[in-house]
């Protein structure tokens, strides 16, 4: 709840009109908020019936009596479409409201005959509240005609030289300009398709979670730790190069073969052997995997 909402005179004119204490209405709108947040989270708390709104605050002395006292009192606002929104929900939620509704791609509910100021014009507060669309559409402003927009007296500004155009009415690709200036750097190459969104990106993040699923530890002699880095970070490529397969299959089943390794004498050796032979099935060499491609951070 809102502190602001503790000084609200809507708290007593509840107490008056439900016969309750304070703290009996302070819990009742508390509850309320509550049950919206997570059961109506644009607001349209209509959706529903009373019976189930007075079940959950905990009220026993008549569901249309607690509807009645809270429409009132301003707490709800009754709706032609919604039947029932909270008052002024998009103003007074808390932020996980509206990053849910972010989230979800959902925008807040208002009344569907919402207040007007002199120009007979929504305000834009009604329309657009904390960085949210709201379900209520302003009216159109009117566009200026083109004959409106430009000025009738006066020279017209000059304008830009048109592109050149070749025989066939299109704009030519290349300019003579752009041919003499150096060419730009090849882009990377695209990633596998087939990525799965929980498989890590690079080469080394792919060969981390292997190791840590045959359970591998460096072992001290630091030539053989090299060695077996590279070996590892090569399966990693490999895996996103797709030489085992696709990798959306090859990913899942690599940490598979390397669960198996786990209680192997020479887990790195066991695990390549499988890798050579995934390879093999699929039209691949050790050798395939590109040198350049390894030489990335220690792991």
């Amino acid at each position: 709840m809102k502190r602001t909402a503790l000084d609200n005179p809507k708290i007593d004119a509840l107490c008056h009109a439900l016969n309750v204490q304070r703290w009996g209405a302070i819990g009742i709108l508390e509850s309320l908020w509550h049950f919206t947040a997570k059961h109506a989270v644009q607001g349209d708390i209509g959706r529903w019936s009373d019976r189930d709104l007075a079940r959950f605050v905990g009220w026993t002395r008549g569901d249309s009596r607690l509807i009645a006292g809270l429409l009132a009192t301003k707490w709800l606002d009754s709706d032609p479409i919604h039947r029932l929104l909270v008052h002024d929900w998009a103003e007074h939620c808390d932020q996980s409201v509206r990053k849910t509704l972010v989230n979800r791609g959902l925008a807040f509910a208002v009344p569907n005959t919402p207040f007007r100021n002199g120009s007979g014009t929504l305000p834009s507060s009604r329309i657009e509240k904390n960085g949210l669309p709201c379900l209520a559409e302003a009216e159109a402003e009117p566009v200026p005609s083109l004959a409106e927009a430009e000025p009738s007296t006066g020279p017209r500004p000059a304008q830009p030289p048109a592109a050149p155009v070749s025989a066939s009415g299109l704009p030519p690709l290349v300019s003579d300009s752009d041919s003499k200036r150096p060419a730009a750097p090849p882009a990377p190459p695209a990633p596998a398709a087939g990525l799965v969104s929980h498989m890590p990106s690079t080469a080394d993040g792919i060969a981390r979670v292997l190791q840590v699923q045959a359970g591998y530890r460096p072992p001290v002699d630091r030539v053989q730790k090299a060695a077996d880095r590279t070996t590892w970070r090569k399966i990693g490529q490999a895996v996103m190069a797709g030489f085992l397969g696709p990798p959306i299959d090859a990913y899942p089943a690599a940490k598979f073969q390397a669960a198996e390794c786990m209680h192997a004498d020479n887990r790195t050796a066991q695990f390549v052997a499988w890798a050579k032979r995934r390879m093999a099935e699929n039209g691949h060499e050790w050798t395939d995997i590109p040198q350049h491609q390894t030489q990335e951070a220690a792991l």
